[in-house]
């Protein structure tokens, strides 16, 4: 049989993609730096919540009429049987809403990475709330010890009245911790802001090259 011959071509080979846009690496200081704030942040909350079961001051009454001792926890249970219908701040639960916010703050600076709207939102007022965090830690700190100030002087002055004896103070655990989340917190705070910015996670590239028939 007779006819054109049939020539077979090759079919253009398809456009390669183009290559990714280079990612500048992710430093070691930022690496460090995340982490430092998160460590922060942890401890902040782990010792505001360790504080709440601690005691806020114990004191003593040493004279001849009166010889009797007491104090306070955080949750404002007095130590003196004979003061037993009264009840102090409960510094406790403030605490708990501070170890439960600086928790929540390390979170969010361990997810700075993530992609989703809600994390890149509070990702860019990070700082605010970290600085938010550690003013309403001061604020519970300095309310400890201005009750403190308040009880001391109180009894000092019933000791002073009397003129029997003298009143002993002791500073209970519960204010220690405090202050220690409160150097914690202000610490993270100023990590976070010298934390150099988190590098945006760039989509995978692809290529709208049409592909020929």
């Amino acid at each position: 049989m007779g006819g054109n011959p049939v020539e077979f071509l090759d079919a253009d080979p398809l456009p390669d993609a183009p290559p990714p846009a280079p990612r500048r690496p992710r430093s070691r200081l930022g690496d460090r730096s995340t982490r430092l704030a998160v460590g922060l942040w942890a401890a902040a909350a782990v010792l505001c919540v360790a504080s709440t079961v601690q005691t806020i001051f114990r004191y003593r009454f040493a004279g001849l009429a009166i010889n009797t001792s007491g104090g306070y926890d955080m949750w404002g249970h007095p130590f003196d049987k004979a003061l037993t219908s009264e009840r102090g701040p409960r510094f406790a639960l403030m605490f708990w809403v501070c170890g439960g916010l600086c928790a929540a703050l390390g979170g969010a600076t361990a997810a700075r990475e993530s992609t989703s709207t809600p994390t890149r939102w509070v990702r860019a007022h990070l700082h605010l709330f970290g600085v938010i965090a550690a003013t309403l830690v001061a604020g519970a700190v300095a309310g400890l010890g201005l009750t403190l100030q308040s009880l001391v002087s109180t009894y000092e002055a019933l000791a002073h009245f009397l003129d029997d004896g003298r009143v002993y103070v002791s500073i209970g655990p519960g204010i220690w911790l405090a202050t220690a989340a409160l150097l914690c917190a202000g610490a993270a705070v100023v990590v976070n802001a010298r934390m150099p910015a988190a590098e945006p996670v760039c989509p995978p590239p692809h290529s709208d090259a049409a592909i020929p028939a």
